[in-house]
Protein backbone atom coordinates (compact mmCIF):
# COMPACT_ATOMS: atom_id res chain seq x y z
CA UNK A 1 0.00 0.00 0.00
CA UNK A 2 1.24 3.49 -0.82
CA UNK A 3 1.83 5.90 2.06
CA UNK A 4 0.16 9.03 0.69
CA UNK A 5 1.46 11.23 3.49
CA UNK A 6 5.07 10.20 2.87
CA UNK A 7 4.59 10.63 -0.89
CA UNK A 8 3.19 14.14 -0.44
CA UNK A 9 6.05 15.06 1.91
CA UNK A 10 8.71 13.74 -0.48
CA UNK A 11 7.16 15.60 -3.42
CA UNK A 12 6.91 18.85 -1.45
CA UNK A 13 10.51 18.55 -0.23
CA UNK A 14 11.84 17.79 -3.73
CA UNK A 15 10.05 20.82 -5.19
CA UNK A 16 11.01 23.14 -2.33
CA UNK A 17 14.68 22.22 -2.46
CA UNK A 18 14.72 22.53 -6.27
CA UNK A 19 13.17 26.00 -6.10
CA UNK A 20 15.64 27.01 -3.38
CA UNK A 21 18.52 26.00 -5.63
CA UNK A 22 19.60 23.02 -3.53
CA UNK A 23 19.66 20.58 -6.43
CA UNK A 24 21.53 17.78 -4.67
CA UNK A 25 18.97 17.55 -1.88
CA UNK A 26 16.13 17.92 -4.39
CA UNK A 27 17.50 14.91 -6.26
CA UNK A 28 17.69 12.89 -3.03
CA UNK A 29 14.05 13.65 -2.24
CA UNK A 30 13.01 12.90 -5.83
CA UNK A 31 14.77 9.53 -5.64
CA UNK A 32 13.00 8.83 -2.35
CA UNK A 33 9.70 9.75 -4.00
CA UNK A 34 10.33 7.27 -6.80
CA UNK A 35 11.13 4.60 -4.21
CA UNK A 36 7.89 5.35 -2.34
CA UNK A 37 5.88 5.14 -5.56
CA UNK A 38 7.42 1.71 -6.18
CA UNK A 39 8.72 2.89 -9.56
CA UNK A 40 12.40 2.17 -9.01
CA UNK A 41 12.79 0.59 -12.45
CA UNK A 42 12.45 4.03 -14.10
CA UNK A 43 15.32 5.59 -12.14
CA UNK A 44 18.45 3.67 -11.13
CA UNK A 45 19.35 6.32 -8.51
CA UNK A 46 16.23 5.39 -6.56
CA UNK A 47 17.51 1.82 -6.20
CA UNK A 48 20.02 3.13 -3.67
CA UNK A 49 17.40 5.03 -1.67
CA UNK A 50 15.38 3.26 0.97
CA UNK A 51 14.71 6.00 3.46
CA UNK A 52 14.14 9.74 3.43
CA UNK A 53 17.17 12.01 3.23
CA UNK A 54 18.44 13.00 6.68
CA UNK A 55 18.24 16.71 5.91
Amino acid sequence: MLDRSAIAKALAKAIAHKQAGNHALAEEWAAHLIFLLDCVEICPLACEVQQAPAR
